[in-house]
């Protein structure tokens, strides 16, 4: 299979650092504080599989632990579980845009996520008061 087209000069599979940065980490504070007690699910794109490394899942997880401390202060947000995923390279137009493909299977896969997350545990949460 031929390379995904680049985008960018970051080598794929790799994030420029992996820790969040003080801008982002701000970013994120001041949109959960926004957000009213809205549910909030963090949901990191997907990665073409030929970005799968044991380096960048190390990277990723690290981001994902950085995330998950500032979201110890906001009860109605949380990372999607699972956070990272990879698809076959065939559904990227390029190593960071999907095809329509794509999109149609990420977002089937986020609308689970949100079930998973929210609704049906909200769900349960609401049984197990009404007992």
């Amino acid at each position: 299979m031929p390379a995904l087209p680049r985008v960018d000069a970051t080598p794929l599979g790799a994030p420029t650092s992996a820790e969040l940065s003080r801008d982002a980490v701000t970013g994120v504070r001041h949109f959960l504080k926004r957000s009213a007690g809205i549910p909030v699910l963090i949901v990191l794109n997907p990665q073409p599989d030929s970005a799968r490394s044991p380096q960048f899942a190390r990277d990723v997880e690290r981001i994902h632990d950085q995330l998950n401390l500032i979201l110890k202060d906001y009860p109605q947000a949380r990372c999607a579980n699972p956070f990272l995923r990879f698809y076959p390279d065939a559904l990227f137009g390029t190593e960071i845009h999907l095809e329509p493909a794509g999109a149609v299977k990420n977002s089937h896969d986020i609308d689970s996520m949100i079930k998973l997350n929210f609704i049906h545990r909200d769900i349960r949460v609401h049984d197990q008061m009404r007992d």
